[in-house]
Order: structure tokens, then C-alpha cells, then sequence
């Protein structure tokens, strides 16, 4: 038996050494001790009595609380270091820095690092990316950032990629033919912030996603956003379309989007219904009853 909470100072993180213990998440963490660790592997106990549960969970609550001062304090403690020895050490997560926030290069200029990175929007649109889990994009997007690849695609397959990141970049609300135009202004600080970010997220990649087609530049298992898919697809301005299904002449294919994990702050009681595919012949989604089951073909005279 070991024991882990003692007379600690009061900026000594609990959060760090539990994530250590249990692997959860950083915002994950207070639901562990909170729930008394339910997701350790059998054989293995954490036991907090109440009082020191609730001194661990008031050091772990202020620790999420951290607000962007706090931020920039821990980065000048540790020095002109890059994005991922920043949250390497200060056992962040890389959504602290872009929920509601602007971004690891505004993070460096608040710190006294970097001068001022220009272009909020961008460090905004960034924190959009954050998700993007293929191996062929984030390699894409490294070599577009340090000139390896061209910005005026030379194939099908890299206008569909490069349409791909500038709906992320800029909304997918303008035509793809100012594509090019938007991306000559991804420069200095917040392309090397880009890079930074890529570099991190495929440094966390746990699966693989083979390829889709030979033109669409879309990935089996890996996620993507409706704006992206649609660009994927050649659709231009993307964002002009809701919800619902897109047919692609060019590749005859339906596109459904459906919104699976539906919250209660977004949506009223009467659209609150679970989306779901049930057959060929039915419907899919609602509080309708089920389906009543294909009749069978008629035998045979």
C-alpha cells in the first residue's frame, strides 16, 4: 500500500499524478475520483476517504480552471520550448489551449516569446482541427507548410486536399477558386504554429485509416467534419449545405449526414429523436414505431 496525498503545497498538482496512475484524461480525471477510479484494471484499488477525496478533487478542479495568465506563467517557467514539451510538462491537453482559446502562437506572444501572431480567426480555426487522424493529410499538411508540396495543386487528389483544409481554415464559405489566394496568407508565426499542431497530432495516432478512393481523399475510420467531407467530395462553398443527403453525380454517391450524440442544449424535445439507418425501406431516425419487417417475395407459380 502506498500513500499518495500528504501535506502538499498548494500549486502541487494532484491532476498530474493521478493521469500518471490511471491514464485518464486531464478533464477526465475528476469524474475518476469522483466515481471512486471505476476504470482500473482488476486487481488495482485507489482508496481515498472522504476528506482527502475532497481535498484532491478541490486541487484537480482548480488545476481545469487554469485561465489564459495562469497559462502563459507555466510557459515562461519552462522556457522558449515547443508545443509538445509544453504540454508534455505541464500535463495539459492540446484542447486547453484551443477551447475558446487562441492558440499555442498567442500563448508564446503572451509569454514574452514571440511578437504578436496576427489573425485570431486562424488560432480559432486550428482548435477546429483537432480531430483530423489520417496519416495522409497530416503529412499533406506538413509538406504544403514547408514547401514540399505546392500550393497550386497538380492532381484531383491534392485540389480535394487542399480544398479539404482551407473549408477548416476559412469557414468553407467562400468558392474554391480563391483557394490559393486564402493560403498564401497561412505564414510566419501560425505556420509554424500549424506545423507544430500537425506534428503533435500525428505523434498521437493509435489506428489506421486506409484509403477511401483514388480521387476522394477520405479514410475508412478516420473523422471528419461535414464541411470536410463535402470538399473531399468536390462540393464547393460547403458550408451552404445544413444537414440532410448530398448526391455526388461525379462519383454516384449518396452523402448522409446524421447527427448521432444529440445534447439537450441544442436541440428542442420534438428533434430530440435517435438517428439511426433501420433497413432499405424505411425511414431512419425518430419516435415513430419501428418499421413492420419486408414482406417476402411472392412464391413462385
Amino acid at each position: 500500500m502506498l500513500d499518495f496525498v500528504g501535506h502538499q503545497h498548494k500549486q502541487f498538482r494532484f491532476d498530474r499524478r493521478y493521469r500518471a496512475l490511471t491514464g485518464a484524461s486531464r478533464t477526465g480525471i475528476a469524474r475518476e475520483i469522483e466515481q471512486g477510479f471505476q476504470t482500473l484494471p482488476a486487481g488495482c484499488v485507489i482508496d481515498l476517504d472522504r476528506d482527502v477525496r475532497r481535498l484532491v478533487l478541490d486541487n484537480v478542479r482548480q488545476a481545469l480552471s487554469l485561465n489564459w495568465r495562469d497559462l502563459a506563467r507555466e510557459l515562461r517557467d519552462l522556457g522558449d520550448v515547443d508545443l509538445l514539451t509544453f504540454l508534455r510538462e505541464t500535463g495539459l491537453d492540446v484542447e486547453d489551449l484551443y477551447r475558446h482559446r487562441q492558440g499555442w502562437a498567442s500563448l508564446r506572444h503572451a509569454a514574452g516569446f514571440d511578437a504578436a501572431p496576427g489573425d485570431e480567426s486562424l488560432g480559432r480555426a486550428f482548435g477546429r482541427m483537432l480531430h483530423i487522424d489520417d496519416v495522409e493529410r497530416l503529412t499533406f499538411l506538413t509538406g504544403v507548410l514547408a514547401g514540399r508540396v505546392p500550393r497550386s495543386p497538380r492532381s484531383p487528389r491534392e485540389q480535394r486536399l487542399l480544398a479539404m483544409l482551407d473549408a477548416m481554415l476559412w469557414g468553407g464559405t467562400e468558392p474554391v477558386s480563391g483557394m490559393e489566394a486564402r493560403l498564401a496568407h497561412l505564414t510566419g508565426a501560425r505556420a509554424t504554429e500549424l506545423g507544430e499542431l500537425a506534428n503533435l497530432l500525428r505523434s498521437g495516432l493509435r489506428h489506421v485509416a486506409p484509403p477511401l478512393d483514388a480521387v476522394v481523399p477520405l479514410h475508412v475510420h478516420a473523422r471528419y467534419s461535414k464541411n470536410e467531407v463535402l470538399a473531399a467530395f468536390g462540393i464547393d462553398r460547403p458550408a451552404h449545405m445544413g444537414e440532410g443527403v448530398k448526391y455526388v453525380p461525379e462519383h454516384r454517391a449518396d452523402l448522409f449526414f446524421v447527427t448521432i450524440d444529440k445534447s439537450e442544449d441544442h436541440y428542442s424535445p420534438t428533434t430530440l429523436y435517435h438517428d439511426r439507418a433501420i433497413s432499405e425501406n424505411c425511414s431512419s431516425g425518430s419516435r415513430r414505431a419501428p418499421c413492420a419487417p419486408r414482406p417476402p417475395p411472392p412464391a413462385a407459380t
